[in-house]
């Protein structure tokens, strides 16, 4: 694994640079004339845009700003399932890119359902060069983001069951489904059009509505009768949902790769004097980025564990036992000592979680590894 990690796709993922605005985003609305191309005509504060995420847009200030350079996947190996656990939520993804950046490059999305959006995708790039000012706006909208988060999380979902072996497998069951003509995976996306569709009174009532037609949704199919019939008949009899499965996250990351991910040829030097020609993968973008960072946790390359303190997402391939994204004797590990010596001394568990902002599962999980000369703490 370690020979692994050297790897050039590992050291272009980590050393990948991105920017992000020195004064952050600001929520805004932004209205197109009905001719002329797309223009600037307001930016209106948090509390004034409207509800429909379709109308909220990612602006930078009018005034320009300074745009920082950083390095989002040297200190967050696993920031695509951070991503994934944003949420819908404008505060959430306000604060993901304020702190990592926005997610797609010069050109308009082709993987974000941007075809799907009212209107056009408004996109001048600003320098992405630290110090230069960025006088020119920028804007992405809220429901490009929420599709993207609802991708992540249908892949990274199903890479965990399909992990988890024969004792998730039945859950696949209404993801994956079978239909005359082929076999489909029924997305977030899917989901939430099909709900979308509901009258109010359905809606309060709690009614679902799952009268889908995936036949005409390309980024559905799995395999179809006109084109892998071999693939259907083999898995039919048993009407299978692994195999199925499986076949879908292979076709939705590398769906995702093609779209924000190239490889490039470059020179590297492993020893003196020598020189290698070598071909990584170099995202376009943030967004590319993050799904390299999950082809590589499928792919073994690294192995993604959550803090159980701060919930932070850490690779612990090189030290398949550690627990915590710390050090011996720092952050998270002595706030972990503290815990478990508050636990003992009698504090409830459930305000013990609330005090360290940790939910009960991960404070559960804490206590029953205890440390290694005193054993684990009884709940």
């Amino acid at each position: 694994m370690a020979e692994e990690k050297n790897s050039l796709l590992y050291a272009v993922s980590t050393e990948f640079t991105w920017w992000k605005p020195s004064g952050g985003f600001e929520w805004g609305r932004l209205s197109f004339p009905s001719a002329g191309g797309p223009r600037m005509s307001e930016i209106l504060a948090n509390p004034s845009v409207r509800d429909d995420p379709r109308n909220n847009w990612l602006l930078l200030p009018e005034n320009g700003d300074e745009a920082i350079s950083h390095s989002p996947l040297a200190d967050s190996p696993g920031l695509h399932r951070k991503f994934a656990e944003l949420g819908e939520s404008r505060e959430s993804i306000l604060q993901f890119a304020n702190a990592y950046g926005p997610l797609f490059d010069d050109e308009a999305p082709d993987a974000g359902g941007a075809s799907q959006l009212p209107i056009p995708h408004f996109d001048v790039r600003p320098h992405r060069d630290s110090g230069i000012s960025l006088f020119q706006f920028f804007a992405e909208c809220q429901q490009q983001w929420i599709n993207e988060i609802w991708d992540m999380q249908d892949c990274i979902e199903l890479w965990e069951r399909l992990e988890a072996g024969d004792s998730k497998l039945p859950t696949l069951h209404g993801s994956v489904l079978w239909r005359k003509s082929g076999v489909y995976f029924l997305t977030r996306r899917h989901q939430h059009a099909a709900q979308s569709l509901l009258s109010e009174e359905d809606r309060k009532a709690g009614r679902k509505r799952l009268d889908w037609f995936p036949e005409f949704d390309p980024m559905a199919h799995i395999a179809t009768r006109d084109r892998d019939n071999a693939r259907l008949e083999e898995w039919g009899p048993r009407f299978e949902v692994a195999n199925p499965a499986r076949q879908y996250l292979t076709l939705a990351v590398n769906w995702k790769l093609r779209c924000h991910v190239s490889p490039a040829l470059r020179l590297a030097s492993p020893g003196e004097g020598q020189l290698e020609m070598q071909m990584p993968f170099v995202p376009h973008n943030l967004l590319g980025a993050m799904w390299l960072g999950l082809f590589m946790e499928i792919a073994g390359i690294t192995k993604l564990r959550e803090c159980l303190v701060c919930g932070t997402w850490f690779d612990a391939s090189d030290v398949p036992q550690r627990v915590y994204c710390t050090s011996r004797g720092e952050g998270c590990r002595k706030k972990a000592a503290r815990i478990r010596a508050e636990v003992k001394a009698g504090g409830l568990p459930h305000e013990v979680a609330r005090k360290y902002k940790i939910p009960m599962k991960r404070l559960q999980d804490l206590l029953s590894r205890g440390r290694s000369n005193e054993g684990p703490v009884s709940l």
